[in-house]
C-alpha cells in the first residue's frame, strides 16, 4: 500500500508540474484537455505544422507524442491539432527542461506569434 500511495503521490507531481511547464511555455497556444493520470496529457495544440510533424520534431528532443485522428483529416489553419503527451518516463526533477526541449523543438518549425 505504501507504494502505491507514493506512485500516486508522484504521478500527482509530475502532473501538476508539467501542467504548469507547458502553461509557462506556450501559454494559449497549448490547452491541456485531459489530465487525469499522471502519465499522459491529450493536448490541443495551436501551433503551426500539421500534429504529425510537431510529434515527430518532439520525438526528435527525446519526447513522446502522438497525433490523435479525429476522422476529419489534417486540421485547417487555425483549427487545433490534438496530440497525446506521454510524459511517464520524464522525471520529475527533469518536466522543465523537457517541456523547454520541446519548446525548442517546435519553436524550430517555422514562426510563432
Amino acid at each position: 500500500q505504501t507504494h502505491i500511495k507514493k506512485l500516486r503521490r508522484l504521478c500527482a507531481q509530475k502532473m501538476e508540474s508539467m501542467t504548469l511547464a507547458l502553461r509557462e511555455a506556450f501559454g494559449e497556444q497549448v490547452r491541456i484537455l485531459r489530465n487525469t493520470s499522471g502519465v499522459h496529457m491529450l493536448l490541443a495544440v495551436s501551433l503551426p505544422g500539421s500534429p504529425e510533424s510537431l510529434c515527430s520534431a518532439a520525438q526528435r528532443a527525446g519526447l513522446s507524442m502522438v497525433p490523435v485522428r479525429t476522422g476529419a483529416g489534417a486540421p485547417s489553419d487555425g483549427e487545433e491539432g490534438l496530440i497525446v503527451f506521454y510524459y511517464t518516463r520524464v522525471p520529475l526533477g527533469r518536466l522543465h527542461q523537457a517541456v523547454e526541449r520541446l519548446r525548442d523543438a517546435w519553436l524550430g518549425m517555422g514562426p510563432f506569434s
